[in-house]
């Protein structure tokens, strides 16, 4: 089993690094990673829920790993990390598995220009995210969450996170917060839609 799941999850690294494209900075790759598993995988909240609840439930592992996000197309917060890590290792970029035991959450940590910045995949999808009002939200991809320092992603309502690495850089701190329904990242620079009275440009 532990022979076909490997062979399984080589191949979804492959056409994940095929969709995603090469040749791309360290920031393009960041961006690129973070949307390709929101918009390639659903948040298993049944599941989740039903660990919250159930006292002593055995977990599924499959959902806590990357295998389930990049093959079985679901899982929670540990995989949405286990994911985001794996693929930024093909990308030559270097980030950590982090997780906040209080919180029952886990996430990255990602070494942009010699700065850390952290990155929770899980709650700028919006299929996880409780404050997303709107269902079946298809493609959309939130950055609220992204490239944050210590004191930003503190204010976002993390806490307790260990490894603790130092994070106070400032250079992702103005970048556009908002959904990819009115954003979208293309050769370098963020374009917001505007409503021309024809339809959105």
């Amino acid at each position: 089993t532990m022979k076909k799941r490997y062979a399984e999850l080589k191949q979804a690294v492959k056409q994940a690094k095929k969709n995603i494209g090469a040749d791309l900075t360290d920031f393009e790759a960041a961006v690129a990673v973070h949307d390709y598993i929101i918009k390639h995988a659903a948040f298993h909240k049944k599941y989740a829920d039903k660990m919250e609840r159930t006292k002593n439930a055995s977990p599924n592992y499959t959902y806590h790993s990357a295998y389930g996000i990049l093959c079985k197309k679901t899982g929670v917060c540990s995989g949405y990390a286990y994911a985001y890590r794996l693929l930024l290792a093909e990308y030559g970029i270097e980030s950590i598995f982090i997780e906040s035991s209080a919180m029952n959450h886990g996430w990255n940590m990602v070494k942009l220009n010699n700065q850390w910045y952290h990155v929770d995949v899980t709650w700028d999808d919006p299929d996880a995210n409780a404050n997303w009002t709107k269902r079946n939200s298809g493609d959309l991809v939130h950055y609220e969450f992204f490239l944050l320092n210590n004191a930003e992603i503190s204010a976002a309502k993390h806490y307790n996170w260990n490894p603790f690495k130092q994070s106070n850089g400032v250079t992702y701190s103005n970048m556009p917060r908002h959904s990819s329904d009115i954003q979208t990242f293309h050769n370098g620079n963020w374009y917001m839609y505007v409503n021309n009275n024809h339809g959105f440009d």
